[in-house]
């Protein structure tokens, strides 16, 4: 029954964020710009423009939570299709995504010392092998777009990630 309610509550939390996809965002548009269009109908909680890790520019699309649902629909509806530089955005209620695992119970390494052209999927690619991985991240820096010599890995199974603590190729790390 308390595995039950948790449950209900999370979904309920997920549900109460108004939450709208912005699509076919032209790259000239700034997040000042965002939050100030999005503003004029409706209290604005966040907002982002999802970038490049790398090279930091935008990829063309962002997300805008609302306090309240109600102002989310009216964007939705007053919105939907206005030109900014040349592109008609396209908003759609931002859905909640279901297939990345919460990693947030599991065990983290800490892997240092990374080459700055290591990426999340090199990292994932060095440990692989090893059964119970469920993430692998390099840490950012959003500054300056590049890595900043570390990252995480995680692992479902404690004993997994103490025996990664253990383990080493040919004296060194694959990356």
């Amino acid at each position: 029954l308390q595995m039950h309610m948790n449950m209900q509550q999370q979904q309920q939390k997920q549900i109460q964020v108004p939450s709208l996809y912005v699509g076919n965002l032209s790259r000239q548009v700034t997040l000042p710009l965002l939050y100030e269009i999005f503003s004029g109908v409706g209290e604005v909680t966040n907002a982002k423009i999802i970038t490049d890790k790398l090279t930091g520019e935008s990829q063309g699309y962002g997300f805008v939570d609302y306090r309240h649902t109600y102002s989310a629909e009216m964007a939705l509806n007053s919105l939907n299709g206005r030109n900014l530089y040349g592109s008609e955005i396209k908003l759609n209620w931002a859905a909640v995504a279901t297939g990345k695992e919460d990693t947030s119970t599991h065990y983290h390494l800490f892997v240092g010392d990374l080459s700055p052209d290591v990426t999340d999927a090199m990292l994932w690619d060095a440990f692989k092998a090893f059964e119970s991985l469920s993430e692998g991240r390099v840490m950012m820096d959003p500054a300056h777009n590049r890595s900043r010599g570390y990252g995480f890995v995680a692992f479902r199974d404690r004993a997994v990630c103490k025996t990664k603590l253990e383990w080493k190729l040919g004296g060194e790390w694959p990356l």
